[in-house]
């Protein structure tokens, strides 16, 4: 027996003898004292002299093309007037704090690490709107006003000018777009801060993306002139369709809410504008509850940066959107123990994490970041541990179930290659053919089920036919895992399509384990992903 084998045996038999109603009952804090403090420096000083000119001899020995792309990215950012990184944390068992301080050496040239550090602190006058109880996440971007000219300046210096060289400047050197110039038109309309809320998700058994409470703030120094310029905008760069939503939005009457003038659209979607900001919503009615009243009790410290994030309803949103994406295709992956381990984290370790903030300041020598993390990661971690643990066996036999199958696709798979090859590209009526033309000794399978139709170790076959009725194509299906699990394969559409048939996707698992497919169902797979 090997290692993975004894030890998931030794585990079975735990979870046998304690009893099921054992483990419903233990402990969800299995730390008794957990108190940690680490105070780490490096000197980075030391390390760039040392291995960046490591890092260039090696790349002009070796021929290196980009040598020379690389110097000039150490000289544009500053790497060599890196100085310190200065680490503290402390943890117990009901939080803890840390802190990070980068500094730079103004001796030498600081680069565009000093430019960014140099940007203005800003505010986040936002928070007014915001209850610190009712909120799921918060984030503030200070000075993005800041960062956005920053930005538009380096496109227009020279050492950018090989990157930059397609983009549309004007004789002045700015960017400008179809006539627009974001950097005379959009900025002085913005008063600094970029703030993305997300509110206290409704409890409910399905997760509806169309009623989070998500708004995305622009501070401005006049709201009104920037929502007219984002309307503008999308004439001018969605020709007639965007000159016709514009339009549309235009002709919608507001709702006046507190400070704000809402608008909801008909298509989805909402804005609100006061004096000194243009916001951005999912729905008119979350929008409204937002922004009703200016008694806010958020404090958010002045910096370059802030976040706050409430565990235990972050992560009840999170799996949410997960198994949303999950329906949509585009969730975990193959991996059904990819898929429960994060599960697992968003319903147990957020649940311990009341609370975290994370907060950025700067200067021109130095960066710091501050993190505070209230609730036990070591709890949560047990929980996660423990979940797993009493999923365990139905997970095994789940594997196990699939790693049959595999083996059986492969050599059908095989087989059915062979044939094609053989027959000039043509296949099977019916995969027994296989076994009477000599491709395989037996079939692997007993028992062929319809489509869709759940049965474990069953297989469905789809042979596909050209214009003149050959079948120049096939998909092999192998069941197994249980209802709801593996691939999803089919629709209440694609069911019926018969011999045209093409894989689908409704967002239900359909519990096929493994598969394989070949011919003109190559180009159909190519063409769905």
């Amino acid at each position: 027996m090997n290692a993975q084998k004894r030890w998931t045996g030794i585990l079975l038999t735990l979870l046998l003898l304690s009893g099921s109603s054992a483990w419903a009952e233990a402990p969800s804090d299995p730390v008794i004292k957990f108190d940690n403090k680490s105070d780490i420096e490096l000197d980075l000083a030391v390390m760039t002299e040392d291995l960046v000119p490591l890092l260039i001899e090696a790349m002009e020995a070796d021929g290196d093309d980009d040598v020379e792309e690389v110097k000039m990215l150490v000289d544009m950012f500053g790497l060599m007037a890196l100085d310190k990184l200065h680490l503290e944390s402390e943890s117990t068992k009901k939080g803890g704090t840390s802190k990070v301080v980068l500094t730079l050496d103004t001796d030498e040239d600081t680069g565009l690490l000093g430019e960014l550090f140099s940007i203005p602190q800003g505010e986040c006058g936002f928070a007014k709107y915001l209850d610190k109880d009712e909120l799921t996440l918060a984030v503030s971007i200070q000075n993005f006003a800041g960062h956005l000219d920053l930005l538009f300046d380096l496109l227009g210096r020279p050492e950018f000018a090989e990157l930059t060289a397609e983009m549309p400047f004007n004789a002045d050197g700015e960017l400008e777009i179809n006539g627009f110039n974001p950097q005379r038109q959009l900025l002085p309309l913005l008063s600094g801060e970029l703030d993305i809320v997300l509110g206290d998700l409704p409890e409910s058994d399905q997760f509806n993306p169309m009623a989070l409470p998500v708004a995305l703030v622009l501070g401005s120094e006049d709201g009104a002139a920037l929502r007219d310029l984002i309307l503008e905008l999308m004439t001018l760069f969605a020709g007639d369709q965007g000159a016709g939503m514009a339009e549309m939005i235009r002709s919608l009457e507001p709702e006046q809410v507190g400070d704000f003038e809402v608008v909801a659209t008909p298509f989805g979607g909402a804005y609100a504008v006061s004096e000194d900001y243009f916001v951005l919503g999912v729905s008119g009615e979350s929008l409204g509850a937002l922004l009703a009243e200016a008694k806010g009790d958020l404090r958010v410290p002045k910096g370059r940066t802030w976040m706050y994030m409430n565990g235990e309803k972050y992560g009840r949103t999170m799996a949410g959107v997960m198994d949303l994406a999950e329906g949509m295709g585009a969730g975990y992956g193959d991996s059904d123990l990819e898929k429960k381990w994060m599960d697992l984290m968003y319903s147990n370790l957020f649940d311990h994490l009341e609370s975290e903030t994370v907060r950025t300041t700067s200067r021109e020598d130095r960066l710091v970041v501050e993190m505070d993390v209230q609730g036990s990661v070591m709890a949560g971690m047990y929980g996660m541990l423990r979940s797993f643990a009493l999923e365990l066996p139905a997970l095994i036999e789940q594997q196990h179930s699939q790693s049959a199958s595999y083996d059986v696709v492969g050599e059908l798979d095989s087989a059915f290659t062979q044939y094609g090859v053989d027959h000039g590209g043509l296949f099977p009526a019916d995969p027994h053919e296989l076994v009477g033309e000599g491709y395989l000794e037996e079939f692997p399978l007993e028992v062929e089920t319809a489509p869709g139709a759940y049965v474990d170790g069953a297989y469905t076959y789809h042979a596909l036919k050209d214009e003149e009725g050959r079948i120049v194509g096939y998909y092999f299906f192998v069941y197994g895992g249980g209802e709801g699990t593996g691939w999803d394969v089919y629709t209440d559409e694609n069911i019926g399509l018969g011999d045209d048939f093409i894989v689908g996707s409704d967002g239900i698992k359909d519990g096929v384990a493994s598969f394989c497919y070949d011919g003109i169902a190559l180009q159909q797979m190519a063409d769905r992903k």
